[in-house]
């Protein structure tokens, strides 16, 4: 049995995904994705096609099997039209490939989060995501 305040903390993360939810969709229709409407079109009901789960990828060969909208929009394209939308999504920061699979790339949004204060272990996590080891060594300065 889960206590008022664990209560609580499950209820706003309910509420922070679904506000994070809202905000993707506004990003999504704000941004610049195509020249003409059928390509934006399409390429926007791919991206929110796509499951927000964190860490899960769609694999390309799917997409097209993802939702009946995004079936009947690339019904009678080719494969290259595909990927053309994949790169435009990619260019435009919307969306991450690796390889043979892909993800919206949902971190575009956080850029405009306010920083939180992060406790110690939180920050040297953060800082070993994005840190990149220094390929040069560096030489020690004598005094």
């Amino acid at each position: 049995m889960l206590g008022f305040v664990e209560e609580l903390r499950e209820q706003l993360q309910v509420i922070q995904r679904l506000q994070l939810g809202n905000v993707w969709v506004n990003f999504v229709h704000q941004a610049n994705l195509g020249s003409s409407a059928p390509t934006a079109r399409r390429r926007r009901a791919l991206i929110l096609a796509l499951p927000g789960d964190p860490g899960h990828w769609t694999l390309i060969s799917e997409i097209t099997r993802l939702t009946p909208d995004v079936a009947v929009l690339y019904s009678g394209k080719t494969r290259k039209t595909l990927t053309r939308d994949i790169n435009g999504l990619a260019e435009a920061g919307l969306l991450t490939r690796a390889g043979d699979a892909v993800r919206p790339n949902h971190e575009q949004m956080f850029a405009f989060l306010p920083l939180r204060k992060l406790s110690e272990s939180e920050l040297v996590d953060s800082l070993a995501r994005v840190s990149v080891p220094n390929p040069e060594p560096v030489a020690a300065a004598t005094v």
